[in-house]
């Protein structure tokens, strides 16, 4: 799969994460377990491709306080827990990427406003790109 599609992937188990209220390796846990069926398409999530997802979670799960006060530093009058569960799925993402430092700033952020355009209402994007850049400066 290309990387873009794996973090679709890693955003909707967040975003399934925060709707269930269950923690990230929870959510891992079951997903590994449905990955070993095929999917829909035929296709089956290659071994590289589970490393990926589960580096993700792993990550953002070990960094979850760090993540949502560098989240909570960079909003202007919202705070974490009253933004909806699309932008906090992209922002735990893309905030995870952004501190990592091993993805391009450039395709961090033209990713998460992709996918804020995608999941998200209308201003979801301009939210997003607004909260990384002060995340960024």
């Amino acid at each position: 799969m290309k990387r873009s599609q794996l973090r679709e992937t890693v955003f909707k188990l967040i975003f399934e994460s925060e709707i269930r209220d269950e923690s990230l390796l929870e959510i891992l846990d079951s997903f590994l377990k449905r990955s070993a069926e095929p999917m829909e398409s035929g296709e089956q999530y290659r071994e590289e491709d589970l490393g990926f997802i589960k580096k993700y979670l792993q990550g953002i799960h070990e960094r979850e306080s760090v993540i949502r006060e560098t989240i909570d530093k960079n909003m202007t009058g919202w705070v974490f827990d009253r933004i909806g569960f699309v932008e906090r799925a992209i922002f735990k993402c893309s905030v995870y990427e952004l501190l990592s430092k091993e993805i391009p700033i450039e395709i961090v952020v033209d990713e998460a406003v992709e996918l804020a355009k995608k999941y998200g209402d209308e201003k979801t994007s301009d939210f997003v790109n607004g909260v990384l850049a002060n995340i960024i400066n």
